[in-house]
């Protein structure tokens, strides 16, 4: 067949099917007595998630005695909630767990969904956050205040509790714990029976779960904000050669507690620098900005007097030494105390 007929037969078709579908879709529905519709196919599939239940809150203090194994269960969420709000999900999975726990629901509004490191919010949108086979913990909410004291109650004592509790109510695991005191060392703090979990801020310390279980106690305990000894270990015989035949000069120019930085010091008593296209860079301690020489005069800079010190793990300038700051950045943006020309 030569290619006019074969293309004349293709269009004669093409314009059949067109007409034909034309038809059904205006006389079908007159015939069937309902419209017609056509539908588009789903292609997003449900997503599934394992929801943990703990019984521990975000502290990951445990809160609920009576869990007596992890709840952990396998939900497929529907295609029409990954648009929603994980709210939806919340008060699903806590209803699915005070089914099969009627003798210890759970409040929706005292949870709080997390997946990873990340918390869920109500409002956060599904597929957002979660993801296929995603593991998503159901924790408690942290107390922001302690107990309020109930009549006749009394305090612990024990490390890291501070609640107030009733004698008749006390049992073997009523506390979460720790065994030993607090240690304040420098600006880090935890709790010595914990050494491995160490903050700096105060919220993060109140926040390292505690290590024991056990009754509330009322015993008095001493406690102590130093750090345990150091363990004297003998030093090698290689050690205490190279401790003899130090430098005696080296050790005598040695001084004790917080000192000037000798390096500053010495890059001020350095000649004065050249000048390059009229411009130099300041020597002032806290400066060390570029000017234009010409342009310099007896209030051009804002500076200190004193050089840095570097003590321990704070730092600040000589002359202001009330003003310490633990981070380096912090440090350089303390103002200057005095002004005067840009020095060479």
């Amino acid at each position: 067949m030569c290619f006019p007929c074969t293309f004349l037969s293709f269009f004669l078709y093409y314009m059949h099917l067109s007409f034909s579908l034309t038809c059904a879709h205006t006389f079908l529905p007159h015939f069937v007595g309902c419209p017609l519709r056509l539908t588009k196919a789903t292609t997003t599939l449900d997503m599934k998630v394992y929801f943990i239940y703990e019984g521990k809150d975000v502290n990951g203090c445990v809160v609920n005695d009576s869990l007596t194994e992890v709840f952990k269960v396998k939900v497929d969420i529907p295609a029409s909630w990954l648009n929603g709000p994980c709210e939806k999900l919340r008060c699903f999975i806590t209803s699915t767990y005070n089914k099969k726990h009627p003798n210890s629901p759970l409040v929706a509004e005292e949870l709080s969904l997390w997946c990873g490191n990340v918390e869920l919010k109500p409002s956060d949108v599904v597929e957002t956050r979660i993801h296929e086979y995603n593991d998503v913990h159901i924790r408690h909410l942290a107390k922001s205040v302690l107990h309020e004291q109930k009549p006749f109650s009394v305090l612990c004592t024990n490390f890291g509790c501070g609640e107030f509790f009733l004698q008749a109510e006390n049992h073997e695991s009523a506390c979460h714990y720790h065994a030993e005191p607090p240690v304040f060392h420098d600006i880090e703090k935890y709790w010595r029976c914990c050494p491995t979990q160490r903050a700096r801020d105060w919220d993060d310390f109140k926040a390292i779960p505690p290590c024991c279980v056990g009754p509330h106690s009322t015993e008095k305990r001493p406690v102590s904000f130093v750090s345990p000894p150091p363990s004297n270990t003998p030093l090698s015989v290689e050690q205490v050669q190279a401790l003899t035949h130090k430098d005696e000069s080296t050790a005598a120019s040695r001084t004790t507690g917080p000192r000037e930085f000798e390096g500053a010091a010495e890059a001020r008593r350095q000649p004065p620098q050249e000048i390059v296209d009229g411009k130099a860079r300041c020597r002032n301690y806290g400066c060390q900005k570029e000017f234009v020489v010409s342009e310099n005069h007896p209030t051009a800079c804002r500076h200190h007097t004193g050089g840095p010190v570097f003590w321990d793990t704070y730092k600040y300038w000589k002359c202001c030494p009330d003003k310490k700051r633990y981070e380096f950045d912090d440090f350089v943006k303390i103002p200057g105390c005095t002004q005067g020309p840009h020095q060479l």
